[in-house]
């Protein structure tokens, strides 16, 4: 740390606030496998349409529920394009908000991470201790696996009770395949 003094013999901290790497490559590789996996069938899939997720939250193209700003609304209709760029804008938005948690990990690491954030939200993520643990140590990964499995609960609409959601079971599988791989 640097410190100068000013004209009035007071110290001034001149330090500098800490620059993360943006690390282009690895960023560009980790949201096409994050958008390579969330368009899978088994995970958001690719609707046209828009349609009510299990939590009955208005949804469209690749698990997009905000469009410009405003929310996904019923009877709305996209192209494929339109699909592909929503979700990749959203994936960018999930990948800015964690890289300070992230940027030292592997391709197949922050892609499992962004389809956690992109499907359950940052402060999810912030709050988590599933985030605790990976930013602890990445590399723990029976740890990493057993906190994945946690989030695999969705909010019946219509009950408004906790249920387990078997897509959401099997998503929390798949993310912690993919984090676990190094390919």
């Amino acid at each position: 740390m640097q410190n100068k003094v000013n004209q009035n013999n007071v110290r001034l901290n001149t330090t500098q606030p800490k620059v993360l790497p943006s690390k282009p490559d690895l960023k560009t590789k980790a949201i096409e496998k994050a958008f390579n996996f969330l368009k899978q069938p088994n995970i958001e899939g690719i609707k046209l349409k828009s349609y009510q997720c299990p939590a009955g939250v208005w949804t469209i193209g690749i698990g997009t529920t905000v469009i410009n700003g405003k929310p996904v609304t019923s009877n709305l209709t996209i192209t494929l394009k339109e699909a592909e760029e929503y979700c990749k804008k959203d994936i960018e938005k999930c990948l800015n908000s964690i890289w300070s948690d992230v940027w030292s990990y592997n391709a197949n690491q922050i892609a499992a991470i962004i389809s956690f954030v992109y499907n359950f939200g940052y402060g999810a993520w912030q709050n988590s201790t599933l985030r605790k643990i990976i930013v602890a140590n990445p590399n723990n990964f029976d740890a990493i696996a057993n906190q994945f499995r946690k989030w695999i609960y969705v909010v019946d609409p219509n009950t408004k009770q906790k249920k387990e959601s078997d897509g959401l079971i099997n998503r929390r599988k798949l993310e912690i395949q993919l984090y676990c791989s190094n390919i």
